[in-house]
């Protein structure tokens, strides 16, 4: 069926062949290669010929063709579609992105401190391990107290020999490096702040009750007390420059007449400007003005 395909495509007459012998034309519709531009689209729709013996019938597709994923049909009842892109393949997926995860700066601050702790502490364990092992081989025989002894026959030291006559069972051989190491980690686990986290979150708690009861930031009009809804608030006192862009919601837009020029002459009264407000030396109607604007120039 591959090579009755492929034989099709080259002449342009896109069939295959059924189990019973017959050429069967089929419709196949070819894409560009998945890609994240969601703003073009290029692809083929073959159709089976008219007639049977006849060329397939081709149609450009672009991307007033396609529909993307979670589109809406507004004045149509229906539409017939064919899946392109599936899976990972779909250009919804490959816009999608991972949600970088939002850190405070005292939170940074934090865990790089924590960081270098560890780091610190790991430096130090391997050192007090690696010593700890050169003593135990150097003094091994003095440390029978504690069960270190390489001859397996000796009897307790300082004990009388009529009442102890059996060895005990020695231990000829001491802990590895890594049984030292991990038993450091557990001696030295305190110097590692994992509290510190905990009192963080509480400050932040803490703080973010302060600005919900925080009278100078309640507005009676609305009746709108503030909200924290993020966990950052740690980095309010660190804010320097704040950038916005609504300019309608923050300001008004008036445009209101100050002053012109036309064909030398002024309009207008002049602009005092002070600290406080801008006002008008001579407040007038602008009557040449709008007698300028009506056409009655007879006057001017």
């Amino acid at each position: 069926r591959l090579e009755s395909v492929k034989r099709g495509l080259s002449t342009k007459n896109l069939f295959v062949t059924s189990d019973i012998g017959k050429n069967q034309y089929i419709t196949m519709l070819k894409t560009e290669p998945p890609n994240a531009s969601i703003n073009t689209f290029n692809g083929t729709l073959v159709l089976p010929p008219i007639k049977a013996g006849g060329e397939s019938i081709e149609i450009p597709l672009s991307t007033e063709n396609m529909l993307l994923r979670g589109a809406v049909l507004r004045n149509t009842r229906w539409a017939i579609g064919i899946a392109c892109y599936t899976g990972d393949d779909s250009k919804l997926v490959m816009n999608s992105f991972e949600t970088p995860s939002k850190f405070s700066q005292l939170d940074k601050i934090v865990n790089a401190l924590v960081l270098t702790i560890l780091l610190v502490a790991g430096i130090i364990i391997a050192f007090l391990a690696t010593f700890n092992q050169v003593d135990t081989n150097k003094y091994f025989d003095e440390l029978w107290y504690i069960g270190l002894n390489k001859n397996s026959t000796e009897l307790w030291p300082y004990l009388p020999t009529d009442k102890f006559t059996e060895p005990p069972k020695w231990t000829q051989g001491g802990p590895n490096w890594l049984q030292i190491y991990l038993t450091f980690i557990t001696q030295m686990s305190a110097i590692i702040p994992l509290s510190l986290y905990v009192s963080i979150e509480m400050i932040v708690v803490v703080m973010r009750m302060l600005i919900n009861s925080d009278i100078n930031m309640y507005d009676p009009f609305t009746d709108t007390p503030a909200i924290a809804r993020s966990t950052t608030v740690s980095d309010l006192g660190q804010v320097k420059y704040i950038f916005s862009d609504k300019t309608g919601t923050l300001t008004q837009n008036v445009m209101k007449f100050k002053r012109c020029s036309v064909d030398g002459k002024v309009f207008g009264s002049p602009i005092k400007k002070t600290k406080d407000k801008v006002e008008s030396e001579a407040p007038t109607k602008y009557s040449e003005l709008r007698q300028l604007l009506l056409g009655n120039s007879s006057k001017l």
